[in-house]
């Protein structure tokens, strides 16, 4: 079966301020067609925990996995 790839730029919906820290939720809207994606979120920070990475859909969604890569490529260009 063909993966389709699909680059997503979310947008910060909410935001929580802690001592050491914060909480940024963002959100992403798109009508996807049934099948096997792959998800590509740019511009995220750098220093995300990779564990703190909740992905959701709504329940005719099924996430195998989430995994945080740096493109080094696109930290050149700024």
């Amino acid at each position: 079966a063909q993966i389709d790839i699909l680059t997503l730029s979310s947008k910060i919906s909410d935001v929580i301020v802690f001592f050491s820290g914060a909480q940024v939720t963002r959100t992403v809207k798109s009508n996807i067609k049934r099948g096997k994606h792959l998800f590509i979120f740019d511009k995220l920070p750098s220093k995300i925990n990779p564990q703190s990475i909740p992905v959701k859909g709504n329940n005719d969604i099924q996430v195998l996995s989430v995994k945080r890569r740096t493109n080094y490529k696109e930290q050149d260009k700024k």
